[in-house]
């Protein structure tokens, strides 16, 4: 299911329950979206890993440091272990140098 397809019933029941103006209608939907979009930091950094390790079952939350475990997994070519992980560490530092510009333009 597409993004568009959705927000469409969501938008309705927003509308059919309160509209007395578009901000009550457009913030709750567009909440989420910039969150996830631009707020949110990449899977891929340090960030956005324990983020997601906050988010798993609390039943069973165990405390923890950042390890390469808490990153999204390399997809590029096989590379030995040293070589993976500066080539995780790059494209972490790659994403969140991205995430820190997004949100410096949403800032100013």
């Amino acid at each position: 299911m597409s993004t568009t397809a959705a927000l469409v019933p969501l938008a309705q029941r927003r509308v059919a329950l309160t509209a007395r103006n578009p901000r009550q209608i457009a913030i709750p939907l567009l909440t989420p979206i910039l969150f996830a979009v631009v707020i949110a930091p990449a899977l891929t950094t340090a960030l956005g890993g324990l983020l997601t390790h906050l988010k798993r079952n609390a039943d069973d939350y165990q405390p923890s440091n950042i390890t390469f475990s808490h990153i999204a997994p390399w997809d590029g070519t096989r590379l030995k272990k040293r070589e993976k992980y500066e080539a995780m560490a790059e494209r972490a530092l790659r994403d969140l140098a991205l995430w820190q510009a997004q949100r410096s333009a949403l800032v100013a």
